[in-house]
């Protein structure tokens, strides 16, 4: 089971590195369920990652129940849609950038709500005090410099540890 106080995450890499780790390695949809580590600290009952082209809502509003997190990671573009209509307003809603989750995230559905970047939060120019009963959405659009960082972490740290396969590239 995972555990977490607080979970960020930075790109769509690392989600899927959390999720295939959290599965056993099983590239399978799966709920993460989340306990407190703390006591005191609010707990994020349900952890839904959702990865896919985006061609329609996955589930029915209803299913997202008080102290759900979503991290919204599928396949952005004018259109896209994972969430059901009516998500959006019950929850805090999080994104790497306003302008680009508001263009081709879930938050072009809803581009009125209000939305907390990332790096506000990281930086500490905005703060979150997250309650037992919050909805949260992480709007995931992605940012090339987090995959590049990302990638090039995961790369030296597979080499250092001997895991992986290294694939010839033409360039």
């Amino acid at each position: 089971m995972l555990r977490s106080k607080l979970f960020y995450v930075l790109s769509g890499a690392i989600a899927l590195a959390i999720l295939l780790s959290a599965c056993g390695g099983a590239a399978t949809p799966q709920t993460i369920e989340v306990t407190r580590i703390v006591e005191g600290t609010p707990v994020v009952e349900t952890m839904v990652v959702t990865a896919t082209p985006g061609k329609g809502p996955l589930f029915e509003a209803a299913a997202v129940r008080p102290g759900t997190h979503l991290n919204c990671v599928g396949a952005d573009t004018r259109g896209k849609r994972e969430l059901p209509e009516g998500v959006l307003p019950r929850a805090r809603l999080f994104v790497d950038d306003r302008t680009q989750a508001r263009q081709i995230g879930e938050a072009q559905w809803a581009p009125e709500a209000e939305c907390v970047e990332l790096g506000d939060l990281l930086t500490a120019k905005a703060s979150f005090a997250r309650q037992a009963a919050d909805i949260t959405v992480f709007d995931m659009t992605g940012l090339a410099l987090q995959d590049l960082t990302v990638g090039r972490l995961l790369r030296r740290r597979a080499v250092e540890t001997g895991a992986g396969t290294t694939i010839p590239w033409p360039w």
